[in-house]
């Protein structure tokens, strides 16, 4: 069956992407095709493998391989990446945001935009903490503007970072 039969479904006929293949020296390198080769998954026929020199590729960023907070919910208001209360609940949502690690740093905080010193961690057990999602207690906050910041050890794999990373949200939340 060929992929051009009207008669197959669209995702009948499914490649594999190319690859782009070589080493970047930075995020802002533009692609070199004799330095970053396009190769395929698949043996490729002479006709596709002659259009591989054809192909342009657009570089849209640096590929996300640490961790990342992309969400905070304050379970008591349901809003998200906007409030925060005192004594009711968060849920944060990421990637690699586990808190692990024996180092003194480790844990969740709020920190107060106006006074970065003022850093209050959330104590007390943490309902769920895992790569993806930590659900605690917000710890009691003056009012003001908060930004909410994960230190862990966490690592993809079973090892743990030797060094402790910081990991922030980027919305300022507000207690009021």
């Amino acid at each position: 069956m060929k992929a051009n039969n009207p008669t197959c479904k669209k995702s009948a006929y499914n490649p594999p992407p190319p690859r782009i293949g070589g080493t970047w020296q930075n995020e802002i390198e533009h692609y070199d095709s004799a330095r970053h080769p396009v190769k395929f998954s698949f043996r490729a026929l002479k006709p596709l493998r002659d259009l591989a020199s054809h192909i342009e590729v657009l570089i849209e960023g640096v590929a996300e391989t640490s961790g990342f907070i992309a969400e905070i919910t304050d379970v008591t208001t349901e809003a998200v990446n906007e409030t925060l209360t005192p004594g009711g609940m968060f849920a944060l949502a990421g990637h690699k945001i586990k808190v692990a690690g024996d180092h003194a740093d480790c844990g969740v905080y709020s920190v107060n935009t106006a006074a970065p010193a003022e850093r209050i961690q959330v104590t007390g057990h943490l309902a769920d903490n895992t790569a993806s999602r930590i659900v605690g207690i917000v710890p009691a906050l003056s009012a003001g503007q908060w930004r909410v910041e994960v230190v862990t050890q966490f690592s993809s794999g079973s090892a743990l970072l030797k060094e402790p990373r910081a990991i922030s949200l980027a919305p300022v939340l507000t207690v009021a």
